[in-house]
C-alpha cells in the first residue's frame, strides 16, 4: 500500500442538536475529536481537521451540510489529483484504532476499490422472515425461513476513491468493500445515551489493554 495515496479528512463542527457539543466534550480524558485526530496521525498518512473552528466556511458547517461537501472542500485546496482516496474518520466513533484504518486502507488498494466501509455484524442470527419487501398487493412478503446475519454501517471508517466522489457525488458505492469491526468498537455517538454507552465501551477495551493504541 501507497500511503501517500491517501489522505485523511477528520471532520467536526461545534453545533450538535440531539447531544450538545458532543465534538468538544470530554471523552475518556481528552475532547472526543481529539480521539479521531490521534488515531489519523498515528498512521503516517496525510491528515486534515476540517472544523468550523479553524478553516471550514461557515455554509458547511450547518445541521444540513453534506459530508461530500465537506470533503470536496478540503480537497479543493489539497491538490485533489495527488490523492486516489480520501478516508474519513468521524469523531463520533472515537473506538477504532490506527490499526483498523490501515487494514482498510489496505483494503482498498488491494481491491482498486471505489468505497470501503466500515461495518459490524449486528451480533444476531435473526429468521429472515422478520426481513421483507412490500410488494405491488401492499403487503409485506419475507425472504424465506433461514436464518441470516445482517451488517450494518458502524461510521467509523469510509474510503472513497477520488474520482468515484468527484464522479457520482456520494461518500461510497452501492456495493463498498467492507472492513468488519467487533461491536464493541462499533460505537456511534449521536445522542446523550450514545456517549453513555460509548464511554461504557471505551472504558471495557481499556481494562482489555485494546484501546486506546499509544504506539
Amino acid at each position: 500500500m501507497n500511503k501517500s495515496e491517501f489522505l485523511i479528512i477528520v471532520p467536526w463542527r461545534t453545533g450538535s442538536k440531539r447531544c450538545p457539543g458532543k465534538n468538544e466534550r470530554d471523552f475518556c480524558g481528552k475532547q472526543l475529536w481529539r480521539w479521531s485526530e490521534e488515531c489519523a496521525e498515528m498512521t503516517s498518512i496525510d491528515t486534515v481537521i476540517s472544523s468550523d473552528k479553524f478553516d471550514r466556511p461557515w455554509h458547511l458547517a450547518q445541521d444540513h451540510t453534506r459530508t461530500e461537501d465537506v470533503v470536496k472542500h478540503v480537497l479543493s485546496y489539497r491538490h485533489n489529483a495527488k490523492y486516489k482516496w480520501v478516508v474519513l474518520l468521524q469523531p463520533t466513533s472515537p473506538l477504532r484504532t490506527p490499526e483498523d484504518v490501515t487494514r482498510a486502507c489496505e483494503l482498498a488498494a488491494y481491491h482498486d476499490a471505489d468505497s470501503v466501509v466500515s461495518m459490524c455484524y449486528e451480533g444476531t442470527h435473526r429468521p429472515k422472515f422478520w426481513y421483507g419487501d412490500v410488494g405491488s398487493d401492499g403487503m409485506c412478503h419475507h425472504h424465506g425461513d433461514l436464518l441470516c446475519e445482517t451488517l450494518w454501517r458502524n461510521g467509523s471508517i469510509y474510503i472513497t476513491k477520488v474520482s468515484f466522489l468527484m464522479e457520482h457525488d456520494k461518500m461510497f458505492s452501492r456495493s463498498p468493500i467492507p472492513y468488519i469491526m467487533p461491536p464493541e468498537k462499533s460505537m456511534d455517538i449521536n445522542t446523550e445515551f450514545d456517549f453513555y454507552l460509548a464511554e461504557c465501551a471505551a472504558k471495557r477495551l481499556m481494562e482489555a489493554g485494546e484501546w486506546p493504541k499509544t504506539s
